[in-house]
């Protein structure tokens, strides 16, 4: 490669020309070295958009490998050249709920639908965020069934989240479901979990 900014452009280019050919190590090498390049005292002028989309795409080549934990890092690494790189923070979020971080993956989903509002637009990162509700939910339910029983009933020693009153019968469950539903809708991920939870 050419010591220069258009070295570092040649090198993402040979990277994307790659990865869409499916030679995802040949790629991640390509990215690499654009990286490298950038990095080095012998280019000067690589704009730092350039320089994080190289970090960006090369995260994605991770994610195909399913090598969740490089490509968090890289995407981080991508977000600290240029906080406005959106595929970044997506491919985070996947990379973070792959890892079970759920909550690291909420908050970049969540950046994520803030930064593309328009649903032609965001439908991957919609389903990601039901995913997420749907992994904290589980999780929540699992600490409950964790917690220990009264020996004298056999049920759980407390009810969970006692502030949310519901009805001890089906319709109680129904509501909880409807309403954890409209939370979700708008976008209160910690307390539509709690109402599944609750109906749970």
């Amino acid at each position: 490669l050419e010591h220069s900014k258009k070295g570092v452009e040649d090198a993402k280019n040979q990277g994307n020309s790659l990865f869409s050919q499916g030679s995802l190590d040949e790629c991640v090498r390509w990215f690499s070295k654009g990286i490298w390049l950038a990095e080095s005292k012998k280019v000067q002028d690589v704009p730092s958009d350039l320089h994080s989309i190289l970090y960006s795409n090369r995260s994605f080549a991770h994610i195909k490998q399913k090598k969740w934990a490089e490509a968090e890092e890289d995407c981080s690494k991508a977000l600290a050249l240029n906080a406005k790189n959106t595929k970044a923070v997506y491919r985070r979020a996947m990379a973070r709920f792959e890892l079970g971080k759920f909550e690291g993956a909420k908050a970049d989903v969540e950046q994520v639908l803030k930064d593309l509002p328009d649903p032609s637009s965001n439908k991957e990162a919609v389903d990601l965020k039901w995913k997420i509700a749907d992994a904290l939910a589980q999780a929540a339910s699992e600490q409950i069934a964790a917690r220990p029983k009264s020996p004298q009933s056999g049920y759980a020693a407390a009810e969970p989240f006692p502030e949310i009153k519901l009805e001890h019968s089906k319709k109680g469950i129904e509501d909880a479901k409807t309403r954890a539903n409209s939370l979700f809708s708008q976008g209160s991920l910690d307390e539509c979990v709690r109402w599944f939870s609750k109906g749970i």
